[in-house]
């Protein structure tokens, strides 16, 4: 559909905002890009930081409302600044006018083209359009969006529809324009301010900030008067303190110079049983079963920064599988194959030393069904 397509191009127009950001952060130091797409990008950042002796520490924060409070007028005024970014950096690389640039979509991708002659034009497996060409149609899009309701028939004047694929991206680009025009006037006053929000990142209406002390001061405030993000909007705090928070399935906990990452399920805290993972007795294929506990070690081992963590996130995965009808032994086996098959391990002990200790904890288990 039309909304898919939009999704495909806007995502695209922000992975070249990133690549523009990437580039410019190593000669200034100073990062304008929260926007991530998965728990990887942060998992990745975090395993990496080292802390400064001044350690402000974490903030969580989310946006309650997002899609049905963002005003058209601003989101329109917003996308298209974004657009112009992209647009401009795209001109500049290949050394030409803003106005000879197209965006073109085809089944197969996304690309930029310089086309001799630059305008927007559509068939029936290809799209290309120039920066006003894809504006107006965003427009057109967003103020058509009807919702039927008996005999009534209503137009949204406020706010996306969150079921509609194009919506993340267009979020994504609204308070990227919001993020990147506040970070450009901070870096002209206050350089140095400007560059503690390098370990800043947003998932659509999820924020996480670590050891920026001038957080709280910016997003206290609105945009309108010198802060971060619009009136439209409110960003409610949820970290559990300024030494742990939960972001995207993640546990971040401040540990000294570094920061300790674990796995956050917060099924786990409700007070009754969830049921989840596939059973064996079910009418599905034998290996399902051991795909998905191969599938939650690679999420694991992205995001554990220690070893033990990892090792319990496993077991504890292990012994729900068992009671649901597999194989401890081939739970084994499967954990040994995934450990051997990383090139370069994480932590510091070697392949043997971390499944003996895997089978090990198996062994317990077997003996005390609560040693998890």
């Amino acid at each position: 559909g039309v909304s898919s397509v939009f999704s495909d191009v806007l995502n695209f127009v922000l992975r070249t905002l990133r690549d523009k950001d990437d580039r410019r952060v190593r000669d200034t130091g100073v990062r304008r890009y929260f926007v991530v797409q998965s728990y990887e990008e942060v998992a990745f950042f975090f395993a990496k930081w080292r802390r400064s002796e001044k350690r402000p520490g974490l903030y969580t924060g989310d946006f309650s409302t997002m899609y049905t409070a963002i005003p058209h007028d601003d989101l329109f005024v917003r996308v298209r600044q974004a657009l112009q970014e992209a647009w401009q950096y795209i001109a500049s690389e290949r050394r030409r006018e803003v106005g000879s640039v197209l965006i073109e979509w085809k089944a197969t991708g996304v690309c930029w083209v310089t086309p001799r002659r630059a305008v927007s034009s559509h068939s029936g497996d290809a799209h290309r359009w120039t920066l006003d060409g894809l504006m107006e149609a965003i427009v057109f899009l967003v103020r058509n969006v009807y919702l039927v309701n008996g005999e009534r028939c209503w137009r949204q004047c406020i706010g996306m529809p969150m079921g509609t694929n194009c919506a993340p991206p267009l979020a994504n680009l609204y308070l990227y324009a919001y993020e990147s025009d506040f970070v450009d006037r901070l870096e002209m006053t206050r350089p140095k301010a400007a560059r503690n929000f390098h370990m800043s990142f947003r998932l659509i209406d999820d924020v996480l900030s670590a050891d920026n002390p001038y957080l709280r001061q910016y997003v206290e405030k609105t945009a309108e008067d010198g802060g971060l993000y619009p009136r439209a909007l409110t960003l409610n705090e949820t970290s559990i303190s300024a030494d742990e928070v939960n972001f995207l399935g993640m546990k971040i906990q401040s540990a000294g110079a570094s920061f300790r990452v674990d796995v956050f399920d917060k099924r786990a805290e409700f007070p009754f049983r969830v049921l989840r993972y596939p059973h064996t007795d079910s009418l599905i294929p034998e290996s399902i079963p051991y795909g998905v506990f191969t599938g939650q070690l690679y999420r694991y081992y992205r995001i554990c920064t220690e070893l033990t963590d990892f090792l319990r996130n496993a077991l504890v995965l292990a012994k729900t599988l068992r009671e649901q009808g597999c194989s401890m032994q081939r739970l084994i086996k499967c954990f040994h194959a995934f450990v051997a098959s990383r090139p370069r391990l994480r932590w510091r002990q070697t392949v043997a030393a971390i499944c003996c200790q895997f089978t090990r904890l198996c062994g317990e288990l077997r003996r005390s069904p609560h040693v998890c």
